[in-house]
């Protein structure tokens, strides 16, 4: 039996002019659109080529795309399209909008994380609003992604990161460009390396990010997975990581202010650094613990020979670097 139900888009707003929408932008909604209905597919268990859809037609004026599934009765396309209904219901609460999603996912927390960011690509923005609805003919009943309601998609997807996601930090030493399964090696700064892999077809932002942090300090979002001494993570999210906090104590000090440590790693005799340029603050090591255990050495270097010292003696160089340092930590040594 042929399913006769379209699925519509209904696409209006500012980001349409004169019947017209950029090609790209419609593309990056179809596709993700289509990818969302796939992961709810593999949620269910259901075969992907049932998931697969196929436009049929495109409307004037305001940007009205139908689109039918694959010839068969499963009704799986379309009760995708009800879970994305039942969600933009709940999402003024973020306990309720958990539970459905968990419900129809499964707690796969990877496969949840990964959905919502597809659903968050094509949510309506401020320039252009999305309606869905389902139909032979264009429907009345219609659900309206609002602008208004993304910001809650995205809070939700933060929740389930929060619950299920890890996040590790290191440096991104090589990487595999090829393949349908791509993946990249990072080392942790206690010198740990584990495998990263990441689907460029889901993720296609993914790729220029990586490539872009080749031998740079990163951190990574995703789920690790251990097999033995082994440890894998697929990656839902990558972003750079250049900095460490000093605060509370540092080298028997209290510090009145935070001081922002900037980290390097040298890929050639694999060391971690850190600096402070203007107080003049640096260390190395193995790690990026022992290189921060050189910097408490030095900083009581810094602490004798600059905040305890008299300014008589003291270039005009030497008294600024001492003031930019008494802005930062308390001159009695605790204990």
């Amino acid at each position: 039996m042929i399913n006769k139900n379209r699925i519509w888009l209904l696409l209006q707003g500012k980001g349409i002019k004169l019947g017209r929408l950029e090609v790209l932008k419609l593309a990056n909604i179809l596709s993700n659109f289509q990818r969302f209905v796939f992961d709810y597919g593999r949620a269910k268990g259901i075969r992907k080529d049932y998931m697969l859809l196929f436009l049929e037609k495109i409307g004037e004026g305001s940007v009205d795309i139908q689109m039918l599934s694959k010839p068969t009765f499963h009704p799986a396309p379309i009760q995708a399209i009800e879970f994305i209904e039942r969600l933009t219901v709940s999402l003024e609460d973020v306990e309720e909008a958990k539970r459905i999603v968990t419900s129809e996912f499964k707690q796969d927390g990877n496969l949840i994380i990964q959905s919502l960011k597809k659903v968050e690509k094509f949510w309506s923005q401020d320039a252009l609003t999305v309606t869905i609805g389902v139909g032979a003919e264009r429907p009345e009943k219609v659900v309206v992604l609002t602008p208004e309601k993304r910001d809650k998609i995205i809070t939700l997807r933060k929740e389930f990161e929060k619950q299920y996601a890890e996040l590790i930090r290191g440096v991104i030493l090589e990487s595999k460009f090829y393949g349908d399964t791509r993946r990249f090696e990072i080392i942790t700064p206690d010198g740990e390396k584990i495998k990263c892999y990441y689907n460029p077809k889901e993720n296609p932002e993914l790729e220029n990010i990586v490539y872009s942090y080749i031998k740079k300090t990163v951190e990574v979002v995703g789920f690790l997975e251990e097999k033995g001494r082994v440890k894998n993570m697929s990656v839902t999210e990558i972003k750079g990581w250049d900095n460490v906090e000093l605060s509370g104590e540092f080298a028997g000090y209290r510090l009145k202010k935070p001081i922002i440590l900037k980290i390097e790693y040298d890929n050639f005799n694999n060391v971690w650094c850190i600096e402070n340029k203007e107080l003049e603050l640096y260390g190395c090591g193995d790690s990026l613990d022992e290189a921060i255990e050189t910097a408490k050495v030095n900083f009581e270097v810094l602490i004798e020979e600059y905040l305890l010292e008299s300014d008589e003696i003291m270039s005009k160089k030497a008294i600024e670097l001492k003031n930019r340092l008494a802005e930062h930590v308390e001159v009695s040594k605790l204990g």
